[in-house]
């Protein structure tokens, strides 16, 4: 079974281009999974990807045109 790779708040907030507290904010409101080591979260690569899945935007709904 391999280790996964697990990121800090820090290094998180900088791959999604987000503020810090946004990504606690997430940790908090358990959109983001972490894990708690000590006193610092961790988040794994893998609820990192599960996290960008279910939140991805939806396709802009094309709307049938009238008339032609």
């Amino acid at each position: 079974m391999a280790i996964p790779k697990f990121y800090t708040i820090k290094e998180v907030a900088e791959m999604m281009k987000l503020h810090e507290n946004m990504v606690r904010k997430l940790i908090y409101s358990q959109q983001l999974r972490a894990v708690l080591f000590g006193t610092a979260y961790r988040i794994s690569e893998e609820d990192i990807d599960k996290y960008i899945k279910t939140h991805a935007a939806h396709p802009y709904h094309v709307f049938p045109t009238r008339g032609r």
